[in-house]
Parts: C-alpha cells; structure tokens; sequence
C-alpha cells in the first residue's frame, strides 16, 4: 500500500469489494489491515471499534465507515492465511462479520478455532 500524501488517498480506494460496516462513501471511513492471529490487530480493532461508537453518536451512522482487509503475517503467524480464508469463506455465506468478531478477539486461539466446529460451519 502506498499513500498520496498530499491528497491523504489509499492506493487501493475503498470499495464494494471491501468488507464495510456503515456506509462506502461516508466523510470519514477508517481502513484496518489486519491479521487475526496478532495480538495488536486485536487491540487496534478495539480501539478503532470504540470509537466508531463514539463517532457514531456524534456523526450519525452514515457518516463513518470501516473496512477491514486482511494482512496475514504468515512469516510469524503460521495460521493467519488460513483464518483469513476462513473469515472470507464466511463472507461468501454473508455472515463475514460474525466470524470477524470471533475470530479478532483477543482471547481467541486462531489456531484452536481453525479446526473448531465453528469454522467447519464455514467452509466453502
């Protein structure tokens, strides 16, 4: 990913491809590359998650947005690729979000859930 630093613009625009929660073209839409099995994806996506409520009842719910896309570190996180496959298999069902939230918990074992009967549910 690169940044325009005078426009502030992603490369890769936000866009229906994208996983979002609130609306596409809000003012403000927060982007967070994560990986489900790293602890600070965890603790940045409470933050972010935090003030999204507090935004959301300043702003209004059409006015924010906030995409995930997946980063798997797969050089330190030998199970991340497959949680962020089985996150996308989800999708595919529409129930992307629901595994999101499991699978970004801090408590969570990535690689305990992987072979979990919640994941086979999952599966494409």
């Amino acid at each position: 990913m690169t940044s325009d630093r005078n426009n502030r613009s992603l490369f890769v625009p936000p866009s229906t491809q994208d996983h979002i929660q609130g609306a596409l073209n809000a003012a403000v839409v927060f982007v967070m590359y994560g990986d489900y099995e790293c602890f600070q994806s965890a603790n940045v996506y409470r933050l972010i998650k935090v003030a999204r409520q507090q935004l959301n009842v300043s702003f209004g719910e059409n006015n924010l947005g906030f995409i995930f896309r997946h980063f798997p570190q797969v050089q330190i996180h030998p199970h991340a690729q497959r949680a962020a496959e089985a996150a996308e298999a989800a999708g595919a069902q529409g129930q992307f979000w629901q595994m999101h939230s499991y699978a970004i918990h801090p408590s969570t074992s990535v690689g305990k859930w992987l072979s979990s009967g919640v994941c086979q549910s999952f599966r494409t």
